[in-house]
């Protein structure tokens, strides 16, 4: 095999397979996967570490229940920083005669794969959110048994950590006040034409700005799913329930408002009630049929009909609160006055 074909050969198999070339060929590939691609702050790291025997033969292997005597573990962030060892580790590694512990026998056959799950937050003390990136040495022979056994590379494998629920609430509590302040002394009628314009531009960063998300959802849509899982909810829970109801207005903003004007606006201390009347266009839903040849069932659904545009004349009433100086929508009803087809 020529140089060129057996660089060729070495670069595909290495992007493809977990394999290393060293002066003795290996019989076990390492790596690591991670049990979540995203972790909270201050839970458990756990990843399951994977040993696959990949040569035709048979490896008997006798492993330590303690994983720091085979593991040399890398941890690095994605500034390329390496993150300290644990007091833990360091307690093992430096803390002079090491007493052996209990050992497993192990045999893996061709392709034959044996796994455990360590705790990385008993190796590394993580200091912060990011993105992390785990890399190492496994040796067959604990490091204070007779050496002459290979040691094998794992492949490098990342995860996320996000930050803790509390840490999340303070940053959106930063958020939201930076754009308060830009909303600060608007007046609640201009704050509902920022509102419908702002969804008919799809700005959704502007439009969740002038709602206040909680109350607008307990108010507005106490017959829904969601109304029943916030008020049945922990502290910890909101935040997914509140990420799931954005989420559902924004994929059922089905129509385009193609005129408004505010009609009413009565204030009242820090309670402004607003009534607008607008006209929009919709594409109304149809009932479909259709054929399922897996299940060979007939199969009906409601879908969106695109082929013909709606118009109608809706008022919409809208409840704004004051809050430390910024108006807020807390309330949206909502009733038809005429369709035209």
């Amino acid at each position: 095999m020529n140089k060129k074909l057996l660089f060729l050969h070495i670069l595909y198999f290495t992007h493809v397979f977990p394999v290393w070339f060293n002066d003795t060929p290996p019989e076990l590939a390492v790596y690591f996967r991670p049990l979540a691609r995203v972790y909270q702050r201050n839970e458990p790291l756990m990843v399951r570490v994977i040993i696959k025997n990949i040569r035709n033969n048979t490896v008997a292997m006798s492993l330590s229940e303690n994983l720091f005597e085979h593991l040399d573990l890398i941890l690095k962030n994605d500034r390329n920083e390496v993150i300290e060892p644990s007091d833990q580790y360091l307690v093992w590694k430096h803390g002079g005669v090491k007493a052996a512990a209990s050992r497993k026998q192990i045999c893996l056959g061709f392709e034959d794969e044996f796994s455990t799950i360590i705790n990385l937050s008993e190796w590394f003390q993580i200091p912060e959110s990011g993105r992390y990136f785990i890399s190492g040495v496994f040796n067959l022979n604990p490091s204070f048994a007779a050496p002459g056994e290979l040691a094998y590379t794992a492949s490098e494998s990342g995860f996320n950590i996000n930050r803790d629920f509390y840490e999340q609430i303070e940053e959106d509590k930063k958020t939201e006040q930076q754009k308060a302040v830009d909303l600060k002394n608007i007046p609640p009628y201009t704050v509902a034409e920022m509102y419908i314009n702002s969804e008919n531009e799809r700005n959704w960063d502007v439009y969740f700005s002038l709602i206040n998300i909680e109350k607008f959802l307990l108010t507005s849509f106490g017959a829904t799913s969601f109304y029943e899982r916030f008020v049945n909810s922990i502290t910890e829970e909101r935040g997914t329930i509140i990420a799931e109801f954005k989420n559902h207005l924004i994929k059922n903003n089905d129509y385009k408002t193609l005129q408004h004007k505010i009609v009413k606006t009565v204030i009242t201390g820090n309670l402004c009630d607003i009534t607008l009347r607008s006209r929009e266009q919709f594409f109304p839903f149809k009932y479909v049929k259709t054929f399922n040849p897996q299940t060979l069932q007939i199969e009906v659904d409601w879908k969106e009909n695109r082929s013909t545009a709606y118009t109608r004349i809706k008022e919409t009433y809208l409840t704004l609160e004051l809050f430390d100086g910024v108006w807020q929508i807390t309330k949206k009803q909502v009733h038809f006055v005429q369709s035209y087809d």
